[in-house]
């Protein structure tokens, strides 16, 4: 008896929170002429008037979206059937008369991909994509709104699909069937941070520690491509479990759709592309996000198949290790670290926060030096050309007319916008000077890793930090001195001192310099190279190493051929050798180093001879002390 009336006070108990939620409804079996009807059973308003929202922005993109473009036919009914008044007030707003007898909502949506937005296009990773019968991109922001203030009732998505297609996601999974999957979020922030692929059975898992992490593809040209991209992902996740003392979640998914663009890639590889081929090329391309999106525990990848695989930089695989270290690193700034302005996001009019040399900046860093302490590159190759290219690019963010700061809280304005990119050059290397200079100020006692790992213990997912008093906060754990350091390259309008930035680590740097560098087999030497400089499409009478039209050689062949197994330049006079493929066929072209005398910028080299002090602090960066 006492069970029974035990039980019957907690059904009483539970039901008003269940009833307290979102309900949604919709069939992927449905979809037609790239729409799909959507059907909100709705949480009890008790209000003669509401307003329902779908996002103008959604965390990690820093760009208007206006989701609710895609919004069409939005019907409001009672329990009758009956309509209700409902008023659009804008691009995102749907304002509803009598809406404490509202039972339902109903309206069909168009997806992002081909919507043929020309003003605010929405980023592939963060858009929608319907394709009946194959796949369906479903981030969530472009398929489901909530009711003004009531972003934190729980959210019930009941999706029934064809048997061929299933959906991966981070979200909990309540029900499965081969025609029907229900998932539940905790509020409407949890379910704008966990999207869903539809796909066939290009999947799998693997376990990296303690966090099992699932891999799904959907790719337009058929190709399965998840072993593939397993490969190259599974070094980087072993590399990140190295860098973190322990994987902040238990469960991550990664989301692939790979575009077919192997026109594009036929186009890059003609020796002599005509103007009508690449007028076609730029139309194929312009407007393309490739990228990636991160969220709590996944992230979402919109990526091009050129039909060049194994090439650096341009195949699927490739494009892969720096993005998904990238996207995964954000589990720590900004899902673990972040300011009130992101942790009590506001989808409608969103204040944007001045910390993205944290969020974005400090990420992208992290990206690199992993791959450095993991093994996956050299120190040597990390200096002279990952961490130059971003010196290169960072140089032109006008650090005179705005500082990073204020880029970053404008940057939804078109004057600060234009200068977001930066983020992930010039914040690269604000990242590195910051932990050089950290390193330094606390006599190898401290990183940038391990005071960024203690202010996430300190917040964590669910605390969010001050925005205003971050960096203070940031200083006292370090020192004092560093205080200096964020008025003039973060808050202020400082330029970068690379050269004495640099120093403290044994790293050289020059603007302008000459130097003895060896003579580059391709870009030292008379022949011409495809558009994509995978093939070489034409030599000239003074060609040095061999080559002829026709050859293919990757930038890896080149590195191979230039550089010993730790990325240094080989001596002059070393008897070396060029992989290149010639009709069908490896050959190895003897190549004789020779040195010139060369101009360069923006210069970074490891000091040959470093003091003690130089090498002792490079050993902390580099994880060895």
């Amino acid at each position: 008896m006492r069970t029974s009336f035990l039980l019957i006070a907690l059904l009483a108990a539970v039901q008003p929170v269940f009833a307290q939620s979102y309900r949604y409804q919709t069939d992927l079996a449905s979809i037609r002429e790239d729409r799909l009807e959507v059907t909100l059973l709705p949480p009890p308003l008790g209000t003669p008037e509401a307003v329902f929202h779908f996002p103008a922005v959604i965390p990690g993109t820093y760009a208007t979206a206006d989701y609710g473009r895609l919004v069409s036919d939005f019907r409001a009914e009672d329990a009758a059937g009956q309509p209700l008044a409902v008023v659009r007030a804008g691009n995102n707003s749907f304002r509803i008369s009598g809406a404490d007898r509202l039972a339902r909502i109903r309206y069909r949506v168009d997806d992002s991909f081909d919507a043929g937005l020309k003003q605010d296009p929405i980023f592939e990773p963060a858009g929608t994509n319907l394709e009946a019968g194959r796949n369906v991109v479903m981030n969530h922001a472009g398929f489901f709104g909530f009711f003004e203030g009531l972003e934190d009732l729980p959210v019930e998505l009941e999706i029934r699909k064809p048997a061929s297609l299933h959906g991966v996601s981070a979200l909990a999974m309540l029900e499965q069937s081969p025609e029907r999957q229900v998932f539940r979020a905790a509020d409407y922030h949890q379910l704008i941070d966990c999207p869903i692929l539809f796909a066939g059975a290009d999947t799998l898992s693997f376990w990296v520690n303690n966090t099992r992490v699932e891999l799904a593809v959907y790719s337009q040209t058929g190709e399965p491509y998840a072993s593939r991209i397993y490969r190259e992902l599974k070094a980087s996740m072993d590399a990140i479990a190295a860098f973190l003392p322990e994987l902040p979640v238990d469960r991550y998914a990664f989301l692939f759709y790979i575009a077919d663009y192997r026109e594009a890639g036929r186009m890059f590889t003609s020796p002599d592309p005509s103007l009508k081929d690449l007028l076609a090329f730029v139309r194929q391309l312009r407007g393309k996000g490739f990228g990636a999106l991160e969220h709590g525990n996944s992230s979402v990848y919109f990526l091009p198949d050129f039909g060049v695989g194994g090439v650096e930089g341009l195949s699927v695989e490739s494009m892969i290790k720096d993005v998904a270290i990238h996207e995964f690193m954000h589990i720590i700034t900004p899902l673990g670290l972040h300011s009130q302005h992101i942790g009590d996001f506001d989808f409608v009019d969103p204040v944007m926060s001045r910390h993205l040399w944290l969020y974005e900046g400090i990420t992208e860093y992290f990206a690199g030096l992993i791959q450095v302490q993991g093994g996956l590159m050299t120190p040597s190759r990390y200096v002279s050309d990952y961490m130059r290219d971003k010196v290169r690019a960072g140089d032109a963010f006008p650090e005179k007319k705005m500082s990073f700061a204020e880029m970053s809280a404008g940057v939804l304005e078109k004057k600060y916008h234009k200068h977001y990119n930066h983020v992930y050059d010039r914040g690269a290397v604000l990242g590195l000077l910051l932990d050089i200079e950290i390193i330094r100020l606390t006599n190898g006692q401290k990183t940038l890793r391990e005071v960024v790992l203690a202010l996430r213990d300190r917040y964590g997912a669910e605390r969010a930090f001050d925005e205003a008093g971050f960096i203070r906060e940031f200083v006292a754990e370090v020192h004092p001195d560093l205080q200096r350091w964020f008025d003039a390259y973060i808050e202020g309008r400082t330029d970068w001192d690379l050269a004495g930035g640099l120093l403290p680590l044994g790293v050289s740097y020059q603007a302008s310099y000459t130097a003895r560098l060896p003579r580059h087999p391709v870009r030292d030497n008379d022949v011409r190279m495809d558009m994509l400089g995978l093939s070489v499409s034409k030599t000239g009478k003074k060609e040095w190493a061999g080559l002829q039209p026709g050859d293919r050689l990757l930038q890896a062949d080149v590195d191979a051929a230039l550089r010993d197994a730790d990325g240094n330049w080989l001596p002059e006079g070393t008897q070396s050798s060029l992989r290149v493929t010639r009709k069908g066929k490896e050959l190895r072209l003897p190549l004789e180093i020779r040195y010139e005398t060369v101009k360069r910028t923006d210069g970074l080299e490891w000091l040959g001879a470093p003091s003690a002090e130089q090498a002792r602090l490079r050993a902390v960066w580099l994880g060895k002390e």
